[in-house]
């Protein structure tokens, strides 16, 4: 099973209409993906947990950290859940294992 912080859902959806963007998708194929997303976050296969009950961890880890406050509401989940953090953000992973959470980096090339 995959958790994730609900903002999630915008994060991926923001990053795939960026690349149907940049690759000049047809609107066709773009609801066809969004398709896919929406199957990808079905509550079958993902939980998704309110923002705000990691908020303040959240912001004081981005304070720290100087670093995006999306990514360190997964780093912040990641540790209230016990759980190891999936990620190809490098920083990301630096926070993470500094913050004593298990991280597996996902390499995207």
């Amino acid at each position: 099973m995959i958790a994730a912080p609900a903002l999630f859902k915008i994060e991926l959806t923001s990053a795939c209409v960026a690349q149907w963007r940049l690759r000049g998708l047809e609107k066709l194929r773009i609801g066809q993906n969004i398709a896919l997303i929406s199957a990808f976050l079905d509550p079958k296969n993902m939980i998704l947990y309110a923002d705000e009950d990691d908020f303040e961890e959240a912001v004081a880890l981005a304070i720290s950290y100087e670093h995006r406050i999306a990514d360190c509401h997964f780093v912040a989940l990641a540790r209230r859940l016990e759980m190891a953090l999936l990620t190809a953000d490098m920083k990301q992973a630096q926070i993470a294992i500094q913050e004593g959470i298990e991280v597996t980096l996902i390499e995207t090339r």
